[in-house]
């Protein structure tokens, strides 16, 4: 960005030096090629500056961006969801008619928010069921005696 903005003074300076030139010229050939230099230097520079504000703006999305994540990850907190397992869950206060959810914590420290999704029962065993990242495809198990243990948990801290 740096190189840009010294790059667009310097064609400014071109096309002042160029002026200064073509007020004391008498020769119309040599007025005319320095008057097309000097349009020549005039375009670059507005060039320089598009690609100026197109970046600030690029950035200034990319700041929204960044505040806009941080609302978000606020509303979330991470859980022991399973053994061993981990989540972000829902704040109860944050919900705002949403209903309660977990999402994919690799996701979520990748600054993305996906809903681990109910893929059905795991292949390890009758009273297991595995919930998936759509993303990232992470997977957490959840034996029926883990749901009521941690939704305990989960309810103590969104009560506490």
């Amino acid at each position: 960005m740096v190189a840009e903005i010294f790059a667009g003074i310097s064609a400014l300076k071109s096309a002042f030096d160029m002026t200064k030139a073509f007020a004391d010229m008498s020769d119309a050939a040599k007025r005319d090629r320095l008057s097309i230099n000097l349009q020549k230097e005039i375009l670059a520079a507005q060039a320089t500056q598009m690609e100026l504000v197109e970046e600030v703006s690029a950035l200034k999305a990319k700041v929204a961006g960044f505040d806009k994540w941080e609302a978000e990850k606020e509303r979330y907190q991470l859980c022991q969801v399973a053994v061993g397992a981990f989540a972000y869950v829902l704040k109860k206060e944050c919900a705002g008619g949403e209903p309660p959810h977990w999402i994919c914590a690799h996701c979520y420290e990748q600054r993305k928010r996906f809903l681990l999704q109910f893929s059905g029962p795991s292949q390890s065993g009758v009273h297991k069921r595995l919930w998936k990242c759509p993303s990232c495809s992470a997977g957490i198990i959840v034996s029926f005696s883990d749901k009521i243990k941690y939704a305990e948990e989960i309810e103590a801290i969104n009560d506490g």
